[in-house]
């Protein structure tokens, strides 16, 4: 089988999709694996000499459209052979993991025995594949709460199973990168990856040198080495000179991306606020703290792998927008954590002590929630926080989870009782992850998930009668107004129906692209359609939960 991963996107967001492909390579050893990437994204190529890669030459197209001198159908011509060069290959499965028009109309150009993912035709009407990719298009980016991992989407939309490790192969110059780097060092070696590509994940070049300064304090026989690419040295050596005023042992490890993943194949520990190296630390054995802060958000692209820390500001504005400016003169969400806060989640990480990082979750709750990475019985991706006590928000986020997995794998639609078996494994992970939950609280916790269950169908319900009855209007203008102003009052009103909320926004583009008022009221209606069958089956899965925890407690 001859397969092609598109990602159109930064190097770290092509990094998300090693899940898929490791899993697609498991899964039929005969594999033959092209990926389509943006040109920056070459060097993740001596990496991966298991995939062949072709480029999107994006800045080529770009000045060929823009500049004065060249062809006028110079972009056409380049564009129109990369797509013959993919079409000769004759692909039988095409998966793009890309979620942008841009991205969309290229793959629906590439011919493909089958297409998942993001695909326009020739009038632009989009096609997924997959429900998973429609989740991730519809309520991921519409600001979902619960949602899941981008690792796990890509792996459940191509329909492979996500896999909790994966690898990559050293090269023979990175390992010489990092010998010259590390020159015999023999001590503990300690990476800091402190500069990101959006300034707002960064976090203060002080703070980073006073928390280094209080690890060096705990760890005096260890030696940080400042990572970067050579165009940040000058920023790097900023860092370094704080570093050296406060007799910090902090290195310059100037290198390319090979010679970065050598250097985690040699570390004791990575502090990073940066999405790509945290992705390539997954593929070794280092151990990651992962700084989240700005326009960071675990939740999609946290450390894939088991027992990374992951540390999280309160600042009730965090994460925002990628695409957005901070709204604040300071770094509110950076300058919640404090130096200390950071030295001592490392000091802990780096001992593997993990009853130091539940006293420190404490300690600090109200600057910085403390997670730790691991997979869920059920297999997806999951960072649970330390320090909290268990509650009905405990259980409803696993739930929702599942209630979305079941939903869009359609496991309720299997002859055999998943929900028992599902709503046993809910169960077993609750009590795994939170050993001190009572019976009697986790029965307080249901009953009352319950009640809200129930309440969001009713609600539901009444909103679709009240649909049904606008569509018979022939004000189409006014009967969607109405159903709007519905939707807002009962997603207001009910906390737990602003999932709601969540499929309106997703109807944005709709609002503009000439569809009759009608027809958008109909595609309202069929989003609240979907809505009331997530509904029975998170009902039918605190019921098998209720019975399921009768029997294990």
């Amino acid at each position: 089988m001859k397969v092609l991963l598109v990602s159109l996107l930064r190097i770290g967001d092509t990094l998300l999709a090693l899940p898929l492909l490791e899993s697609l390579r498991k899964s039929n050893p005969e594999i033959e694996i092209h990926i389509l990437c943006n040109k920056g994204s070459s060097v993740l190529a001596p990496l991966m000499p298991f995939a062949r890669f072709h480029y999107f030459e994006r800045d080529e197209l770009q000045k060929g459209l823009g500049e004065y001198n060249r062809p006028f159908f110079d972009s056409y011509f380049m564009l129109k052979e990369l797509i013959d060069e993919l079409n000769d290959e004759k692909f039988d499965r095409l998966i793009n993991v890309t979620q942008n028009r841009l991205s969309g109309w290229l793959c629906g150009a590439i011919g493909a025995g089958e297409k998942t993912g993001l695909v326009l035709n020739r009038n632009g009407v989009p096609n997924f594949g997959s429900t998973w990719f429609s989740y991730l298009n519809d309520y991921v980016a519409a600001g979902g709460k619960e949602i899941f991992h981008y690792s796990d989407i890509f792996c459940y939309g191509a329909g492979v199973s996500p896999v909790n490790r994966y690898s990559l192969a050293e090269t023979q110059e990175g390992r010489a990168e990092a010998e010259l780097i590390f020159s015999g060092h023999l001590g503990q070696r300690i990476l800091v990856q402190a500069l990101t590509s959006d300034t707002k994940k960064n976090w203060s070049m002080e703070a980073w040198s006073e928390a280094l300064r209080l690890l060096q304090i705990k760890n005096p026989q260890a030696r940080f080495y400042l990572v970067g690419a050579p165009f940040e040295e000058k920023s790097l050596l900023s860092l370094q000179e704080m570093c050296l005023s406060k007799s910090i042992r902090a290195e310059l490890a100037l290198c390319s991306f090979a010679g970065a993943y050598s250097l985690l194949c040699r570390s004791d520990l990575l502090l990073t606020g940066d999405t790509s190296i945290k992705h390539l630390a997954s593929a070794t054995d280092c151990p990651v703290v992962e700084i989240s802060v700005g326009s960071s958000d675990y939740r999609k692209t946290g450390t894939y792998r088991k027992g990374n820390v992951i540390i999280q500001s309160k600042e009730p504005c965090a994460p925002c927008q990628h695409t957005v400016a901070c709204g604040y003169e300071s770094h509110r969400c950076g300058d919640r954590l404090s130096p200390e806060l950071i030295a001592m989640v490392a000091g802990a990480a780096l001992s593997g002590n993990r009853k130091s990082l539940m006293l420190l979750a404490r300690e600090f709750s109200s600057e910085a929630e403390i997670l730790i990475s691991d997979f869920s019985s059920s297999g997806y991706w999951m960072a649970e926080a330390y320090g909290d006590r268990p509650s009905v928000a405990t259980i409803k986020k696993w739930i929702e989870r599942s209630t979305w997995k079941m939903m869009l794998e359609k496991e309720h639609l299997r002859p055999v009782g998943e929900f028992g078996s599902e709503g046993r494994r809910l169960c077993m992970a609750v009590l795994q992850a939170h050993p001190k939950f009572k019976k009697e609280d986790i029965k307080r916790s249901l009953l009352a998930l319950e009640k809200e269950a129930g309440l969001t169908e009713n609600v539901v319900g009444g909103l679709l009668t009240k649909s049904r009855k606008l569509s018979s209007t022939h004000d189409g203008e006014a009967a969607l107004k109405d159903m709007i102003n519905l939707l807002y009052e009962e997603c207001d009103r009910d906390d737990s129906g602003r999932v709601l909320l969540s499929y309106l926004s997703s109807l944005g583009g709709a609002q503009k692209d000439g569809v009759p008022d009608l027809a958008r009221l109909r595609r309202i209606r069929g989003m609240l359609e979907e809505v009331k069958y997530k509904s029975t089956i998170r009902m039918k899965l605190i019921r098998s939960m209720q019975s399921q925890s009768m029997e294990m407690l």
